[in-house]
Order: structure tokens, then sequence, then C-alpha cells
């Protein structure tokens, strides 16, 4: 049968509309992904353009892009050359505890003083200083850090403190039991020094995400003052966590690190300045990557990436990683003759190879600062003992 001519115009109008709403809704979806875009690209312009207006100084090389595999990261736009500073912190832009120790944040003060420390430790949340100084700035309104504060409430956490008001998560299902056991034991310490203290739980969630997945152990940090220390207490004036703005967008690239964060060797300016600094020679266009787990053991690192940056690198067991010290070398005097490179060296021979390697340990070790030599799972030195 033939269908009426008025029922084909209305099929073939309807089908109009419809193709005309499908281009419509494309050119739509391109212009808010333009948009969106255009707004992260104006976002990574304003944190870089507050950073040096605050004293921070970052190489006209750096560039803050889309990685493939999801998020920020930062690349180098040219060729950069091992050794060459791309950005500085000054200590003062280091957010940490002393930021808390100067601040009118009474509350948050007297909160981290009265922390009953043993059991912080013991539940994992040593982290609590620098999680409450992010806390107070939050609160400030004419805060220094506000603008990079708002650039990181625009980015998602996935760890395991992220999600800290309840234990009911289908991740830890999938978890080691121990490390299952780890995160319920920090959700629950941290839900019950919020309610003991008074303080907002999602805010306080929300700082000990940041501090977990963004900071770096200083190895040193200014000292406070004797009122500062007084404000927080001895036992939080301690804590070296801190955030480095710029730096805490760098990621994760394991055996594959090209840069490492470390001190800028005798700066004439501020002996607290922490830097990024190149490893080796990068390429144009290369993303710069630290290792998040530098000088912990490999079981270690693999749950500290699970319970601070809420993922695990696939095969994390397939590689070793050791951090050798002074401490260790004499416990090498105890096999190193049965080696069988070593069986026709003589007693007087070995002693002295041994008094030349603790001499070597010492030097590299000193210039450290301490610091254990690193080496990867084939025996290379990582880029922060090369550094």
């Amino acid at each position: 049968s033939t269908k009426p001519a008025g029922c084909s115009r209305a099929a073939s109008s309807l089908q109009s509309v419809i193709t005309t709403v499908h281009k419509s809704m494309r050119i739509l979806i391109r212009i808010a992904a333009y948009a969106l875009i255009c707004s992260r690209a104006a976002a990574d312009a304003a944190l870089l353009n507050w950073a040096k207006s605050q004293g921070a100084t970052v190489s006209p090389r750096l560039a803050i892009r889309r990685t493939t595999y999801g998020g920020n990261g930062l690349f180098v736009s040219e060729a950069v050359a091992k050794g060459t500073p791309l950005v500085r912190i000054p200590g003062d832009l280091q957010l940490g505890v002393e930021v808390l120790a100067k601040s009118d944040a009474a509350d948050l003060q007297r909160f981290v003083k009265g922390l009953p420390w043993q059991e912080v430790v013991q539940a994992g949340l040593g982290f609590l200083p620098c999680a409450a100084a992010i806390c107070a700035e939050k609160r400030n309104a004419e805060s220094r850090f506000a603008p990079y504060l708002e650039f990181l409430d625009e980015v998602t956490y996935t760890n395991a403190i992220a999600q800290c008001d309840t234990d009911d998560c289908p991740v830890l299902a999938a978890c080691d039991a121990v490390a299952a056991e780890k995160v319920k034991k920090m959700r629950y310490g941290l839900r019950a020094a919020a309610r003991a203290n008074a303080i907002d739980l999602d805010e306080l969630c929300w700082a000990a995400a940041v501090v977990c997945s963004r900071s770096l152990r200083r190895r040193v940090a200014p000292p406070l003052s004797p009122e500062a220390v007084d404000n927080v207490g001895p036992v939080a004036a301690t804590d070296r966590s801190r955030l480095l703005p710029v730096i805490d967008l760098v990621n994760h690239g394991g055996s594959q690190a090209n840069a490492a964060v470390q001190p800028l060797k005798n700066d004439p300016e501020d002996p607290f300045a922490t830097c990024l600094v190149a490893a080796r020679d990068l390429e144009a266009d290369e993303e710069i990557l630290i290792d998040y787990g530098a000088g912990s053991p490999p079981a270690g690192r693999a749950e500290t990436f699970l319970l601070d940056y809420g993922f695990v690198l696939p095969g994390a067991g397939a590689y070793g990683f050791a951090a050798l010290e002074g401490d260790f070398l004499p416990a090498v005097g105890q096999f190193s003759a049965d080696r069988a490179g070593m069986r026709d060296v003589s007693k007087d021979e070995l002693e002295r190879l041994k008094a030349r390697i603790q001499r070597l340990v010492a030097a590299a070790s000193a210039a450290h600062k301490g610091k254990p030599l690193a080496f990867d799972d084939v025996g290379e030195p990582t880029p922060e003992t090369l550094s």
C-alpha cells in the first residue's frame, strides 16, 4: 500500500528536525569541549603566573599539559640539559605546618597540638599537621595561597583517605587484607579526630587527600620560632611535609623518572628553597617525571601508591629496589668472601676493598645529606642518586 503524501512529508520533516537537532548537539558538545580546554588552559596559566608573582622561578621551557593517560602533567617545550632547574619554590611558598603556626586558626592549632601522637602515628595519620594548614588557608579569604587552593579544588582525588566518611568502599574488597585494614584505621582515626575537635569532616578529608597525594617531605625545613612551636606543639612542629605549588603537578615515572626534587646547592637567596631539576637531558615535548617512592622497598611502594595516590602500577612486584646505607656495609663482609668472584682474593685485599667501599659510600651519602644511595632493579643509580 502507498502512504499518503501528507504522511511522507511529515516523516521527512521529522527526519530533518532530528538531523538538525543532532548537528546542533554535536556543535554544542564541541563548543563545550573547547570552552573546557580554554578554561583549563587559563587555569594553568593563572597558576604559573601566581607562583611567579609569589617568588617562584619557573623555566620558560616548562608547560602544563594534558597527559595521554588523563590529568595534568609537566612537560618541557624545548630540549633541556641535565641539571637544569625547571621550577624553584622559595621556602615561604611551601605550604606546611609553619603556615598553620603563624595563622589565626586557633582551633586548628589546638587540634594538632592536642593530638594523641602515639595513636596518630600508629593509624598512619602523620599528615594531619599539613592537612590542618590547608584547612586554615582555605578558610582565610586573604590567604596568599587562595589561587593555588582554587586550582587544587578542581582536581579529583581517588586515594584511600578521600572518602573517609565511610568504610563501605567496594575498592577495599579487592585490596590486600592488610592494606584494607590500614585504610579503615586511617578513616576511623580521621573521623574520630574531626569529631573530637568539632572540625568539618569533609573539609579535613579533602585536605588530607591533597596532602597524601601531593605533598613531599623536605630534608630540611625552616625552623619555627618558639612562639610558633608553642602554637602547634613540639611534635607537630617537626612535620616536614610540604605542598610545593607547580612542582606537585609532576607525575610518577618509576624507573623512567627523569627529574628529581631537591634543594638547589648553595642557593644564595634561600637555603630552604626547593627545585625540580632535570636528572638527565630531556627532549622537546617530553613529560617530566619523578619517582614517588624512591628509597622505599617494592612492597611498601606498591602499598604507598595505593593508599596515598589511589593507583598501583601493573606488574608492581616485577621490579626490585634497594637503598644501600653505610649501616649495611658490615653485613656485606659476612658473605663477600663466599662469593665466587671473591674466592681468590686475599683477606687483606678484602679488608682494603671494604674500607674503600665504606669511604665511597660515606662520601656519596654526605653529598646526599645523609640520604640513602638508591639503585634500581638492574643496579643502575636512580635519578635522585645521579642528581
